[in-house]
């Protein structure tokens, strides 16, 4: 493995490691506590470091908000690829969005906030999309 892709898969996790940082942040006291400030001190880091990752604040709550839909297509995957009864499957996915708004209540939030600030009304991101074509 040359050295590219050592660093390559080190930003990756980086990256990953800032979502994770980011969320606890907003599942423990809501998404308006979050900032690049608040999450460099969490984490460690210089302000700074964290534009090298995220461009700002915002491309930040879009990428949590991009995690939450991979985390609820994910769920909507696992539990009802097996129910090919159109009424029992659209119960079934009510159901687990219903679950993954109330458990991760702060991060739903998120989701939908960010959502509805940027602008247009088509899908931001291939996750969002996912999503919406899981219903149809």
């Amino acid at each position: 493995m040359g050295s590219k892709e050592r660093k390559a898969r080190n930003r990756l996790n980086m990256h990953k490691d800032i979502l994770h940082a980011a969320l606890r942040i907003v599942r423990e006291e809501g998404h308006r506590s979050l900032s690049l400030r608040r999450l460099a001190n969490d984490i460690e880091f210089s302000a700074t470091v964290l534009y090298l990752y995220f461009k700002n604040k915002e491309a930040l709550l879009v990428d949590l908000a991009r995690f939450g839909y991979q985390q609820l297509n994910t769920n909507i995957d696992r539990n009802c690829h097996s129910i090919f009864d159109p009424k029992n499957r659209l119960k079934a996915m009510l159901t687990i969005y219903w679950r993954f708004a109330t458990r991760e209540k702060e991060l739903y939030l998120l989701m939908q906030e960010t959502c509805m600030n940027l602008n247009g009304l088509a899908p931001l991101f291939p996750e969002m999309l996912t999503f919406i074509n899981s219903i149809n």
